[in-house]
């Protein structure tokens, strides 16, 4: 049987606070659902209700997070994060197909 994501979290959170409560403490409290919808309107779709569920839980770590979730420099990302992730890439990813099709780019997009 597969464990909801608040039970998968629960088991995070608690082997966290006891094994390392720098990193617990970084964990975001829960994303704003209006930071959901809007991050739903830009990409054009929903979210897949397991994503919704962690980011209501908590909604990527903190800015000023010195603990570390995952291995090397990644980070679970915000809401609001991935809006502006996801207008950078969209971005670079326009001014790549505008450059193939020989179209001046002004790269100063970013």
């Amino acid at each position: 049987m597969t464990a909801s994501i608040d039970e998968s979290w629960a088991r995070i959170e608690n082997w966290l606070a006891e094994h390392a409560p720098q990193t617990y403490a970084a964990l975001a409290p829960p994303a704003d659902p209006a930071d959901i919808a809007e991050l739903e309107r830009v990409i054009g779709r929903p979210l897949l209700r397991p994503l919704v569920a962690s980011l209501l839980r908590h909604d990527g770590v903190l800015d000023r997070a010195e603990g570390s979730l995952l291995p090397g420099y990644y980070r679970p990302i915000s809401a609001r994060g991935t809006v502006a992730a996801w207008h950078l890439l969209t971005a670079y990813h326009d001014a790549c197909e505008a450059e193939e099709r020989g179209e001046e780019v002004d790269h100063d997009f970013m």
